[in-house]
């Protein structure tokens, strides 16, 4: 067992040699029932181990969704729990440093839809 209370899960991108690495998504508060994601929420962070769950490393505090592909690293990360905001962070270089995408005008940002091509 890697861990519990897991929301999402993926491998690392083996063009960036990370193939043994586990990316995931998981509830901090691990006791009852496992609460579904239905709405953005501050309970989650986007996590990873290189050792099958013996060390957890959080990668990005309140990071609830993401996609790995093609040598990037995209997470949901909620920034305003109530009004259900979120900003998209972008890491190419597995995972060392992420940066806010920028878009040329100010949007309220609710949610994403990434196309994988």
């Amino acid at each position: 067992l890697v861990s519990s209370y897991v929301v999402q899960f993926n491998w690392g991108d083996r063009k960036m040699d990370q193939q043994d690495r586990i990316y995931f998504t998981h509830f901090r508060k691990k006791s009852g029932n496992q609460p579904k994601l239905t709405l953005w929420t501050k309970d989650v962070d986007f996590v990873c181990t290189d050792n099958q769950g013996a060390t957890i490393h959080r990668v990005i505090e309140h990071g609830n969704k993401f996609l790995v592909s093609n040598r990037f690293i995209c997470v949901a990360r909620v920034k305003d729990d109530l009004a259900q905001t979120v900003v998209l962070e972008v890491s190419a270089d597995g995972a060392k440093t992420f940066s806010p995408a920028r878009l040329p005008v100010d949007l309220l940002e609710k949610s994403y839809n990434v196309l994988d091509t």
